[in-house]
């Protein structure tokens, strides 16, 4: 029992200290910096203009990007880069980069000023890492200014008789996005950002 009291006395606080001595706790390790963390950019294998789902649209093409990624155990959420009459693409990314490829090492975009002159190196990777070294299209419906071009497969909602605004895989100026105008029932790439 006289232990036990020792013990308690020993544990409990002197009446001098304070509970709330009005300073921040201490914090060893930095908050991490949210706004500038890196995010990742990967490209998917091809699909049709209306992108093969209910409906096609921007939903379908953000799910084939959430597919791709988890088949690859890539966490977070992504949309993918394409534009509609209604939505230009580049306001459909959020946060402020910088992105990498998966590896996370390779940059591609410092910013998102970056997004109107081009990537750093070719967005060249699938997912899961594996690279890409043909020169194949990329659906995005999106012009070099990050506008919605004329062209973007009835909204992805079409994949026959119309047309569709591709960029370029291999590409770091502005055919990454902009680059050639495809009938909606060729196959094509998309490329997938990873969302803050």
């Amino acid at each position: 029992m006289r232990i036990a009291l020792v013990l308690l006395a020993a544990c409990s606080p002197s009446p001098s200290a304070s509970i709330d001595s009005g300073e921040p706790p201490r914090i060893d390790a930095p908050a991490p910096d949210v706004t500038g963390a890196p995010l990742r950019v990967f490209t998917t294998g091809a699909f049709l203009g209306t992108l093969y789902e209910s409906g096609g649209g921007l939903a379908a093409g953000d799910t084939k990007c959430a597919r791709a990624a988890g088949d690859a155990a890539l966490d977070g959420t992504w949309r993918a880069w394409l534009s509609t009459t209604a939505v230009n693409a580049p306001d459909r990314i959020a946060g402020v980069g910088p992105w990498y490829l998966p590896d996370r090492t390779t940059l591609l975009f410092a910013s998102r000023a970056q997004f109107v002159t081009g990537p750093s190196h070719p967005i060249d990777q699938l997912s899961n890492g594996e690279s890409l070294d043909s020169n194949v299209p990329v659906w995005t419906g999106t012009t070099i200014g990050g506008t919605a071009a004329s062209a973007t497969c009835a909204d992805w909602t079409v994949d026959q008789s119309s047309s569709g605004r591709a960029g370029r895989l291999d590409a770091t100026n502005a055919a990454w996005t902009d680059d050639t105008t495809l009938t909606c029932g060729t196959y094509a790439y998309l490329y997938c950002f990873e969302q803050p």
